[in-house]
């Protein structure tokens, strides 16, 4: 029999459980918290993740998040905007490149939250003080390969900060990289935590609708690679664009799990931090060794399962191993750590939701 193993994180939060073959962690939290300022006016508090616990297997983590700018997700059931209408200002498509991690926390009291849907405490898909928008990117390498960040909104550049280090994983420093835009009616759109070196728009330019500003990254407090899209009036209040309806396509509150990214490394995974940083896939192991398989999820409607399988090379499932969702989920980290078998030759690594499946195939000799 195969020895496995399985460890579950819902959204960027730092919460692991040990690799005992029988638990599942969750924790529904944040990706960035309090960020420095790009100017003295432009401001983006964001606090520290927070955690919860659920139960679960040895080899697996989730995390909570999802949304789109090339490819429009599926629409909110909402007016369309009125005004103001921001497109999507992250590129790519919902659940395979980015997910909504966090919302705006609308309840100003501490320690309550509430989203734009109305949703408090746990269910709330939010933090405590957040004021912006957090999307999600799958992982690092996704970061290292470079998503881009438009401009939501026509407007003139007021500040930019490109210079500070952009992989972090835990709220070590407020210094984040940004782009601050200012619209023609006065309305300020910050742009956070983006990737060192990436930002290609300059203080004073103008800018259209749909320009390239920078990329997606993990500077300042941010503990994974995400975008922070804050909205701030002309006397700088908290604008929460969902809300009040500013989105031109305005992404759907829930979205069923999709694999963003599988990832296959020698002998196990056993932290978030690792599944957050996969490096470059296991390309081939011998009969009988330990692998880890690393899955980085978008959403999930309760009763969505994920699936991971291992299959031998006549295709057949050696091992699986699944879960199903107790609540909705954002961004989730999993993994799930197996031996391979004893017949040598093209295995493969499979992860399957209702959205489809990933694949890493990989040579397994004596």
């Amino acid at each position: 029999m195969p020895l496995l193993g399985l460890v579950l994180v819902l959204t960027s939060s730092c919460d692991t459980s040990p690799d005992d073959g029988s638990n599942r962690a969750d924790a529904a939290t944040d990706t960035d918290a309090g960020q420095a300022d790009a100017s003295p006016d432009a401001s983006s508090g964001d606090a520290n993740p927070e955690a919860d616990a659920e139960a679960g297997s040895d080899g697996g983590v989730a995390m909570d998040g999802a949304a789109d700018g090339g490819s429009m997700p599926e629409e909110d059931a909402s007016a369309p905007c009125e005004g103001v209408c921001l497109r999507w200002p992250v590129a790519g498509t919902r659940g395979r490149d980015w997910v909504i991690n966090n919302y705006v926390d609308l309840d100003e009291a501490r320690r309550s939250l509430r989203d734009y849907r109305g949703n408090t405490g746990r269910e709330a898909r939010t933090y405590d003080g957040h004021h912006g928008v957090d999307i999600d990117i799958a992982n690092f390498r996704a970061m290292d390969r470079g998503v881009e960040v438009v401009a939501a909104v026509a407007g003139v550049v007021r500040a930019t900060i490109d210079d500070r280090a952009d992989r972090n994983i835990a709220c070590l420093s407020n210094d984040w990289n940004v782009v601050e835009i200012e619209d023609d009616d006065g309305y300020r759109y910050l742009y956070g935590h983006l990737r060192r070196g990436s930002v290609v728009v300059r203080r004073g330019e103008r800018v259209r609708v749909g320009q390239a500003l920078a990329q997606v990254g993990s500077s300042g407090c941010s503990t994974a690679a995400h975008l922070h899209f804050e909205v701030r009036s002309p006397a700088g209040a908290v604008v929460d664009p969902f809300l009040d309806r500013l989105w031109r396509n305005a992404p759907s509150y829930d979205f069923p799990l999709t694999i963003m990214d599988i990832s296959l490394r020698s002998g196990s995974y056993s932290t978030v931090d690792e599944l957050k940083d996969p490096g470059v896939d296991l390309a081939a192991t011998r009969t009988g060794e330990r692998v880890g398989i690393g899955i980085s999820a978008a959403g999930g409607l309760p009763g969505d399962i994920m699936t991971f399988q291992l299959r031998d090379p006549s295709g057949s499932v050696f091992h699986s191993w699944m879960y199903t969702l107790e609540r909705a989920g954002r961004h989730g980290w999993w993994m799930h750590n197996v031996s391979v078998g004893d017949t040598p030759g093209a295995w493969s690594a499979v992860g399957l939701t209702v959205s489809g499946e990933r694949a890493i195939r990989f040579d397994v000799i004596r």
